[in-house]
């Protein structure tokens, strides 16, 4: 410590300060009054994005989640179920280039070349500068 430095220890812990401060309303903490009124305020808006938003983005959310389990499944060895749980991600999220992708390797590992090449031309189909996609294509000889 440098000279005239302040080593007396403070009254309050760091944690008890807040906390206190927090029931007597100082150190910027809202009183319940003005919870309310910012309650009131944000309520219709998070109202709409409960109601509208949340309904139009859940399928997305959903299908993510299937895909990634399903990548789960075959990098843990079950690649037919992961196989299977991507397809159905895919079949409610049709336009993720990268899914396709993923799923013809996977389809790939299998042996199941048609079915990957089919997978392999949607990727490219929604992203044409999708290299790995191209050489896969190119590996296979389609």
């Amino acid at each position: 410590m440098h000279a005239g430095a302040n080593t007396a220890m403070p009254a309050r812990s760091a944690v008890a300060a807040p906390l206190a401060d927090a029931k007597s309303g100082a150190a910027g903490f809202p009183q319940a009054a003005e919870v309310t009124a910012l309650n009131e305020k944000y309520r219709k808006r998070w109202e709409v994005l409960w109601r509208l938003r949340l309904p139009a983005a859940l399928p997305t959310i959903l299908a993510s989640a299937r895909f990634n389990l399903g990548l789960a499944l075959a990098t843990q060895g079950d690649v037919p179920a992961g196989i299977t749980m991507c397809l159905d991600a895919i079949r409610q999220s049709p336009n993720e280039p990268a899914w396709h992708y993923e799923v013809a390797m996977m389809l790939l590992s299998q042996r199941r070349v048609a079915e990957a090449v089919t997978h392999l031309n949607d990727t490219l189909r929604l992203d044409p500068s999708h290299e790995g996609a191209r050489q896969a294509l190119a590996a296979i000889g389609k």
